[in-house]
């Protein structure tokens, strides 16, 4: 018996075995499985980059999505880039196969072996390498960037507005022939994220009617400059139309059902005929790069086969349904496109709903002790609000209050929108109080203001708004023209500059400055860890977090050169009165002269832009007089 019993231990002891290894199976068996995936992966991309590389050498192999139904790209940036190569005549060849590269931008070129990213950057990139001529003056160079800037920091996000928030994606079903079956999961999702990116780029904050006022703004800029020219800068298309044409096209081809397409097309006219311009000089084939091709019998009928118009009922389209190429017939159907569904609200009786699905009485007791609690903290919050606001109406009649944080220590703001806005209301002499108690506004923007019981946000929009307000003006003697290219700086700076320094402060520099450069409260330090993470994450959705520092330095060389080139010897930035766009100008440049000491940004301004350090001082002595006594004193220095 004992025998036996001894003899039946070495099968226990495989058996427990045996139950392990069948625990750890399903494990073993995910992992081989990623594994295989991931290998897979990677060999089909050497795979892919071997066949690139037999392009030949210096051919550009530009990597972007599939073609859209009525333009050669959804992307405005395929479309520049694209666009470019054609101008350059630079030999290139398209691949839909991996149309995102390794920072998730599009498009990307394989170039020689090596991989780009970015449009701007390519386009330098290459212009650099094949040696293009640039016949345009200083001045002429640096208003094509401040353009080219305004199309693709500013122009695009307002375009955006639409397409993700309020068209819901229902343009990507629209403008592309194969949808993938997954995207009617996939692409709320993916609206979902843009919005997000929206909201932390800043434009998703506004209202509907703000964006588009915005976007109108940019375009009427834009046909300003034009004007009467052949071309943006004269008879002969540059690097800058690629960005201009290829935004332009964006609108008048993927935007149909959009209120910009009527922009274009009524308002500005002579940016539709630049587009057909543009179109016939460099896109000869441009209905073969769509997807179908367009048959040489429907394009007598319009653009991509579509004649569209625009009226107070809806969109009206004239759809190719039949084309017989033999003869040339054409059966046509007018088909109305509604506007956006009206979203209608969840009902307010869910909640009540959800709150009669607590069970218990102790979690009902809870649930009641956390509403009270909640509660008075609503209520508590409501009535500081509101007694803030009654002491801010106490100002007077007209009186602007700036709600910002409290001044730095080596400038009256840390942040360049409000020294932005203190400068204009200086050159504007418009009465204005400051207040530290609230200094992010309804938006999550700062700064804003409070005048007459009215909260405005955005330093921009206010500027525009207390201009009207005030009949303040100093822009009316430039010509149109010159108004389009000061609107254009504005936007550098606002929109891509700013990026960039941000990009220094939080990646880089790791909000040192910021917390040198001013008094905090207590409880920021034990929380700067989760604002930088959340600042690094707003760089990456805006895209500038995407490129390395070396590449964040060289545009953010580009746009200071642009300004000094512009600037000149002259005493202001439009000629020799302070106008609008100094108060912009003066703002982000004192910023980087005070608060960026250590950054390189700093160096660039006083060792390669000497007119820009004295520009800064000139406009400071001419408004700000009194600089010393608007800043703060760091603790050591305070008796």
């Amino acid at each position: 018996m004992n025998s036996m019993m001894e003899s039946a231990g070495p099968v226990e002891a495989s058996t427990e075995l045996g139950g392990q290894w069948t625990c750890l199976l399903p494990i073993i068996t995910a992992l081989a499985l990623i594994l295989a995936t991931r290998l897979h992966v990677n060999i089909a991309k050497r795979r892919r980059r071997c066949k690139w590389g037999q392009a030949g050498q210096d051919v550009v192999v530009l990597h972007c999505p599939p073609r859209g139904r009525f333009a050669p790209s959804l992307s405005p940036f395929v479309i520049k880039l694209e666009t470019f190569l054609r101008l350059a005549d630079i030999p290139y060849k398209t691949d839909f196969e991996e149309p995102y590269g390794l920072k998730g931008k599009t498009p990307w070129i394989t170039f020689n072996g090596e991989e780009f990213e970015d449009s701007q950057l390519v386009i330098e990139k290459l212009a650099h390498h094949f040696q293009l001529k640039n016949n345009l003056t200083k001045t002429e160079q640096a208003t094509a960037r401040a353009i080219t800037v305004m199309m693709d920091e500013h122009l695009i996000w307002g375009l955006r507005v639409w397409r993700y928030d309020i068209d819901k994606g229902a343009g990507f079903q629209e403008c592309f022939r194969h949808v993938p079956s997954y995207a009617s999961v996939a692409l709320p999702l993916f609206c979902w994220r843009m919005r997000r990116a929206l909201w932390h780029q800043g434009i998703g904050r506004h209202t509907f009617a703000q964006v588009q006022d915005i976007v109108r703004k940019d375009l009427s800029a834009v046909s300003h400059f034009l004007g009467e020219k052949t071309y943006l800068l004269g008879v002969e298309p540059s690097i800058a139309d690629c960005a201009v044409f290829a935004h332009l096209a964006n609108i008048v081809y993927n935007y149909r059902r959009s209120p910009f397409l009527a922009m274009v097309t009524e308002e500005f006219p002579n940016l539709e005929d630049y587009v057909e311009r543009v179109r016939n000089r460099l896109w000869l084939d441009w209905n073969q790069c769509v997807d179908p091709p367009v048959p040489k019998a429907v394009q007598m009928f319009g653009i991509g086969g579509l004649k569209g118009y625009t009226n107070s009922h809806g969109f009206h389209v004239i759809v190719v349904l039949n084309c017989n190429l033999g003869t040339g017939d054409l059966k046509c159907q007018e088909v109305t496109v509604p506007g956006p569904a009206v979203v209608s609200l969840a009902s307010p009786y869910k909640m009540a709903a959800a709150a009669e699905a607590s069970e218990g009485s102790g979690w009902l007791s809870v649930f009641t002790a956390l509403t009270l609690f909640l509660g008075s903290v609503y209520l508590y919050r409501y009535l500081v609000k509101k007694n803030r606001r009654w002491r801010w109406q106490q100002a007077g009649k007209d009186v602007v209050i700036v709600h910002c944080p409290r001044p730095g220590y080596y400038t009256p703001s840390i942040s360049p929108f409000v020294m932005k806005l203190l400068t204009y209301l200086r050159l504007a002499q418009i009465p204005y109080k400051l207040d530290h108690e609230e200094p992010m506004g309804p938006k999550g923007l700062c700064p804003w203001i409070s005048l007459n019981g009215e909260e405005l946000s955005d330093s921009q929009l206010i500027m525009e708004r207390l201009g009207q307000q005030y009949n303040k003006d100093f822009s009316s003697g430039l010509t149109e023209a010159q108004q389009a290219v000061a609107r254009a700086f504005t936007i550098m700076m606002d929109e891509h500059l700013c990026w960039c320094l941000r990009e220094w402060r939080f990646k880089v520099d790791n909000g040192t400055s910021l917390v040198e450069g001013m008094t905090h409260a207590w409880y920021v330090h034990l929380f700067k860890y989760f604002f930088l993470e959340a600042r690094k994450q707003t760089l990456w959705h805006q895209g500038v977090g995407r490129h390395s520092h070396a590449q964040v330095q060289h545009m953010t060389r580009g746009d200071l050169h642009a300004i000094s080139q512009y600037l000149g010897e002259k005493p202001f930035l439009m000629g020799e009165a302070a106008s609008e766009v100094d108060c912009c100008v003066f703002a982000f440049l004192a910023n980087i002269l005070h608060n960026y000491r250590r950054s390189p940004y700093y160096l660039m301004i006083t060792d390669d832009y000497p007119n820009l350090q004295a520009y800064v001082k000139r406009v400071k002595d001419h408004l700000w007089p009194d600089w010393d006594k608007c800043v703060d004193q760091p603790p050591k220095c305070r008796t």
